[in-house]
């Protein structure tokens, strides 16, 4: 019994070792996650949020490989407003999904705001948030 368990166990191991791929080729062409792709909105939807106008800015950060956005809007501390930030990327999210064939998104994580000081020493808002697209 020990002769034809220890027989196995070396076919075992030889069929390992003859079917087993080389760990160069598997390293050659690895697959690039972290490319990413920083997206202005055409449509930034002004009609959205009145009060900061034109001194909103709205970017989206893309990973197509793992269909991930990140999102911010970034104005003066004192004409931003949450809904008004919330419904302007609402909109442009929607435009996006419409645009790139997405039937929906879901979010992965609650949306936060920061306050930061730019280079002018002005007071800036910062929404940002995170959402995972769905085919």
């Amino acid at each position: 019994m020990k002769k034809i368990f220890a027989l196995f166990a070396a076919l075992f191991c030889v069929a390992g070792y003859v079917f087993a791929e080389d760990v160069d080729d598997l390293l050659k062409s690895p697959v690039n996650q972290t490319q990413e792709q920083v997206i202005i909105p055409e449509d930034m939807h002004i009609e959205m949020h009145p009060r900061a106008g034109e001194k909103a800015q709205v970017q989206f950060v893309f990973a197509p490989a793992i269909e991930e956005m990140r999102y911010y809007y970034v104005c003066p501390n004192n004409s931003f407003e949450e809904g008004e930030a919330r419904r302007t990327i609402l909109a442009c999210l929607e435009d996006f999904q419409k645009k790139n064939g997405y039937y929906s998104y879901k979010y992965m994580a609650k949306e936060e705001t920061h306050y930061f000081r730019d280079k002018n020493k002005i007071v800036n808002a910062r929404y940002e948030g995170r959402v995972k697209f769905l085919r």
